[in-house]
């Protein structure tokens, strides 16, 4: 699952600075199946990924 939010603040027609949020998350496996040392049995393992973008953006077509 992801959501990216973006902003853009123009310097001029052609040129804009963009500023975005990301915010993710994947879901790991659950480990009761597999042989592991009993601290990690039964035990699901996720990832949450948060950031920050910075871009220059340069085109001709923003208008």
């Amino acid at each position: 699952m992801k959501f990216i939010a973006d902003y853009n603040i123009f310097f001029r027609e052609d040129m804009a600075i963009a500023i975005g949020l990301y915010l993710g998350y994947d879901w790991g496996f659950n480990l009761k199946n597999i042989d592991l040392p009993e601290i990690t049995k039964g035990e699901a393992y996720g990832n949450l990924d948060l950031g920050l973008q910075i871009a220059y953006r340069y085109a001709s077509f923003f208008r």
